[in-house]
């Protein structure tokens, strides 16, 4: 899923609550785990950078690098 697909799907988990529209505790990244990216729901490989987000109120979110730099435009444009 790219382009405006994955915009359109990000856009629409915002607007339902299943991500978030605030700044996280923190940010790290590293290699993928195989766990699903919270954006598109594709598993995150060894091969790819994985973004883990902390939230006090939320369990960690992963993301695929590309993934989380669409989600930060759309959430804080």
């Amino acid at each position: 899923m790219d382009g405006p697909e994955k915009t359109s799907s990000i856009a629409h988990l915002l607007e339902v609550g299943r991500l978030p529209r605030k700044e996280p505790l923190k940010v790290w990244g590293g290699r993928g785990e195989g766990a699903p990216c919270a954006c598109c729901g594709r598993r995150i490989c060894a091969s790819q950078v994985q973004y883990d987000l902390e939230y006090s109120e939320l369990p960690v979110l992963r993301m695929h690098f590309r993934c989380y730099m669409d989600w930060h435009a759309i959430a804080f444009g």
